[in-house]
């Protein structure tokens, strides 16, 4: 439990930079790759690529639409976050990573049982 509002207020959180990505259409969203999403959060400084790497506590991707919910055009899908300026690069490795759709396509968790 707990009061998770507290994150927001800028005494706990105040990354330098964000950014909002739109949806440039009415459908539904569909993230076809979280490696990508992963790998972009890194390279916000989310992560590390090697252990020498420092972390940026305050970087990250936080996703406004999850795969699956309905969007309206010009609404936030996801926004980035960080202390160092948000590279073009990494808006550019998550444009094929997502996907609005005109029909809702879920991906299937679990793909089959073996038994």
């Amino acid at each position: 439990g707990g009061d998770n509002k507290i994150i927001y207020q800028d005494k706990f959180w105040k990354p330098k930079h964000t950014l909002e990505i739109k949806a440039t259409k009415k459908g539904f969203m569909n993230i076809k790759s979280a490696v990508d999403f992963g790998i972009a959060a890194m390279n916000l400084g989310a992560g590390r690529e090697k252990k020498e790497d420092s972390i940026d506590y305050d970087a990250g991707i936080y996703l406004n639409k999850k795969s699956g919910e309905s969007v309206e055009k010009g609404e936030t899908l996801f926004t980035l976050f960080s202390n160092k300026k948000i590279k073009e690069s990494v808006i550019n490795s998550l444009k094929n990573s997502y996907e609005v759709t005109k029909n809702n396509k879920i991906t299937k968790v679990i793909l089959g049982k073996i038994s």
